[in-house]
């Protein structure tokens, strides 16, 4: 109708073959086309929907070959899966130019190459009026037992193949289309599963998940995405909850076919000497597929009498959180010139570190380190009262030095006790104030004698002695 004296040259396919064929480029006019289509000037035959096409050949002795065809247009399927906010749905789309405007509702249906379920039906509605375009949803469940419930419904595993057939009408033809199920799984740099880490109070730990759809064909379902999330974690050799470490966060990133998300955590001090299991898993985020166990799980030890510095942090303020003397901590830091000043980030240590030995509890060990049970269960808050120390175990200890800077107190000495047997004080020739005077024998023991005139000087001395005279 457009054009209608184009003129075709026909090429022989070889030689003395007397077939002759020629290629074309056709635009149908009104509907959407690339915009290299356009560009082309030659062998190119603009038409539009639904007129006829009519070729005439010239035999040399025979008439006029005519053979005529209307124009319309193959219809085109898509498997994808829902929209953002949709859980367990897939979408199945018909493009059909044909029908526009015709019919409201055209019928396919679906399979899934596990075979778990037989084909189903699957109704696709107009998604306007007039529209070329219809879409329809399809339930996806767990197991077969759900899926039984809900007509319709499929069974989706990884790496499986989904099939939808669609009977084209004009010109009369079976289409169908095949989509390979994603397979969301853990790719680098993600750690190995059973990875270790140490870490400390208040200091940053980050490090990077990252997962992808590993399906082997390209041809997977439109618009899956992938995502990680945490499963389950445990504090020790507890039992295992479900969610992420207090404290800890994975960064919301929107899903993607490569997905990559931080995971950080800053441990809290009440979470010293305890070493966390932490476990995440990759899915498909719409939860189309029912997966392989693809989870995770690291270690993460949080040291003991170790934290980072927080702003603020000098070595009175850190000794006052632990109740410690400032210097005996600067002490367990030698690396630390300025106690004022401590690169914030920086590990510092927050008690002495102790290896306990065959046979000892913790009260032994406080009475050793001159504290209490109650002070070792504040340092270390990994233990408890009833645990039982093991050999070979870690323990943060903070002696009392305030006990070790006290002379011994000198027993009480009276005039009843025998001379010999009384105590001498240390400082006794450096103090003329004693009630007592003191000889040595030819063996270097002492032999006192009482001062009658205590608690004046000792007369005999005054005036003897450098210092000690009255005048």
């Amino acid at each position: 109708d457009l054009d209608p004296s184009t003129a075709i040259t026909l090429t022989e396919n070889g030689l003395s073959t007397g077939e002759f064929t020629a290629s074309m480029i056709t635009r149908i006019q009104s509907y959407e086309l690339d915009a290299a289509s356009y560009l082309v000037t030659t062998n190119v035959l603009d038409v539009t929907l639904g007129s006829v096409v009519t070729v005439n050949y010239q035999d040399t002795s025979l008439p006029i070959v005519t053979k005529t065809s209307s124009v319309h247009v193959r219809g085109s399927i898509t498997i994808g899966a829902g929209s953002d906010t949709d859980v367990q749905l897939l979408r199945v789309t018909v493009v059909d130019a044909d029908l526009a405007g015709s019919v409201s509702q055209i019928s396919t249906t679906i399979s899934a190459s596990n075979g778990l379920l037989p084909v189903q039906d699957l109704i696709l509605t107009e998604s306007a009026i007039p529209s070329e375009t219809y879409t329809g949803l399809l339930q996806v469940r767990d197991t077969v037992a759900e899926a039984q419930q809900i007509a319709g419904a499929l069974v989706l595993r990884e790496n499986e193949r989904l099939t939808v057939t669609y009977q084209d009408t004009i010109p009369p033809a079976a289409l169908s289309q095949e989509a390979l199920s994603p397979v969301p799984r853990f790719v680098l740099p993600t750690p190995d599963d059973g990875t270790e880490f140490e870490t400390a109070v208040d200091c940053r730990f980050q490090v990077y998940l990252r997962a992808a759809d590993t399906a082997a064909d390209s041809n997977g379902i439109v618009g899956a995405t992938v995502s990680i999330r945490p499963t389950r974690y445990r504090a020790g050799n507890s039992q295992f909850v479900d969610g992420i470490i207090p404290g800890m966060s994975l960064s919301a990133e929107p899903p993607t076919a490569f997905y990559e998300a931080a995971l950080s955590w800053r441990p809290f001090s009440n979470q010293e000497g305890i070493t966390f299991t932490s476990c995440f898993d990759t899915i498909e985020a719409h939860e189309l597929v029912v997966g392989a166990n693809s989870e995770r799980c690291f270690l993460l030890k949080v040291k003991k009498c170790v934290k980072c510095v927080t702003a603020g942090d000098t070595m009175k303020t850190l000794a006052s959180s632990v109740g410690s003397d400032w210097l005996m901590l600067w002490s367990a830091n030698p690396h630390i010139k300025d106690p004022d000043t401590l690169p914030e980030g920086d590990e510092v240590s927050t008690a002495l570190k102790y290896q306990v030995a065959d046979g000892e509890s913790l009260a032994s060990i406080a009475v050793r380190f001159s504290t209490t049970v109650k002070g070792l269960l504040t340092l270390n808050i990994d233990l408890d009262l009833e645990d039982a120390v093991t050999p070979g175990s870690l323990l943060c200890v903070l002696p009392d030095n305030g006990v070790f800077d006290l002379c011994p107190s000198p027993p009480p000495s009276s005039t009843w006790e025998k001379i010999e047997e009384q105590y001498i004080p240390p400082d006794y020739l450096d103090n003329p104030y004693n009630w007592e005077y003191i000889e040595y024998d030819l063996l270097g023991r002492p032999v006192k004698q009482s001062n009658p005139d205590y608690p004046q000087l000792p007369s005999q001395v005054v005036g003897e002695q450098p210092g000690y005279s009255l005048v």
